[in-house]
């Protein structure tokens, strides 16, 4: 196969005109016996004007400098020795030249168009029932990252079973929980201060240095707590229904309220059943009772005194 015409003289073919072998044999490359010679250059100007060879040659057989022929045809382009492209005329029968210049409009830059839509009451937008719904019966704790946590301020930690997972206010089951704060009592960054246990979910209270340092604590506990109640059930699987949930206590007033609903959840629920509960009640599954020595003394000053400054209204 013989050399690809160069892109410049493909161009240069185009704008004079040529088509087909008429360009290819114009365009070749020098260096073959039919490249860059000037005979190549007259047959070809001869083909695709229909005059014989060196008709546009003077006597002296120097390519003439003469725009046009005797002819009334249009122009048609020719080569000199050197190359220089020069018109000679050419008969329309003879051959179909393409004379109608193509112009290339540039990209015009628009603007993008507003369009005014009529309001639609009760179609997109914030309002009531808007959002994903729930998959179980209650909605589950949020995708949104969660509060920022300083070392100075206890956390209110609550985790929740799922339906399929024993009572956790049985022996069994507290024996598993006990067996858990103990396994992480002496963690570094994390300390569990208060917790209780109620039928299908865990409160604690609980201080951290850093954010990850309570992610991580927590996730301790929860893992260590689904391989004991597993164990202790025989099964495998998820224990818990949802993410934990995680309220950072910034004031005395809600570290005084967050405990006396941690340690007094289980009377709480008992009154709202119709049930008599004492008032010097004390929950045995809660750091209040037996599981006192699972727990450590609390080191931010909202949990070890500053709660305790509250007036009660």
């Amino acid at each position: 196969m013989g050399a690809r015409p160069a892109p410049d003289r493909v161009r240069a073919g185009r704008r004079m005109g040529l088509r087909g072998r008429e360009m290819v044999e114009r365009c070749r490359a020098p260096g073959t016996a039919a490249r860059g010679s000037a005979g190549a250059d007259e047959a070809l100007a001869a083909r695709v004007s229909g005059r014989p060879c060196g008709a546009n040659r003077s006597g002296d057989g120097r390519p003439s400098h003469t725009n046009r022929s005797s002819g009334d045809g249009p122009l048609a382009p020719a080569t000199s020795d050197h190359g220089v492209l020069r018109p000679v005329a050419v008969e329309m029968s003879d051959v179909h030249v393409n004379i109608c210049p193509i112009k290339m409009r540039g990209r015009r830059t628009q603007d993008q168009l507003m369009l005014e839509l009529a309001s639609r009451p009760g179609h997109g937008g914030k309002r009531r029932g808007a959002g994903r719904k729930p998959k179980g019966d209650r909605a589950g704790v949020s995708h949104r990252p969660r509060a920022g946590l300083a070392a100075a301020f206890p956390v209110h930690v609550t985790m929740r079973a799922r339906a399929h997972v024993w009572n956790l206010r049985s022996r069994r089951a507290f024996g598993v929980v006990g067996e858990s704060l103990a396994a992480i009592r002496e963690r570094a960054g994390f300390r569990v201060v208060h917790f209780s246990v109620q039928g299908n979910h865990l409160h604690c209270l609980a201080e951290a240095d850093t954010p990850d340092a309570l992610a991580r604590g927590i996730q301790a506990l929860s893992i260590r707590l689904a391989k004991g109640l597993n164990r202790m059930m025989s099964r495998r699987g998820a224990v818990w229904a949802d993410r934990y949930h995680a309220r950072v206590l910034r004031t005395p007033a809600e570290v005084r309220n967050a405990l006396a609903y941690v340690l007094g959840n289980f009377a709480s629920h008992a009154r709202r059943r119709g049930e008599r509960v004492a008032e010097a009640f004390v929950d045995p599954f809660s750091s209040a009772g037996e599981g006192r020595a699972l727990v450590r003394e609390p080191t931010t000053w909202l949990l070890s005194r500053g709660w305790a400054r509250v007036r009660r209204s």
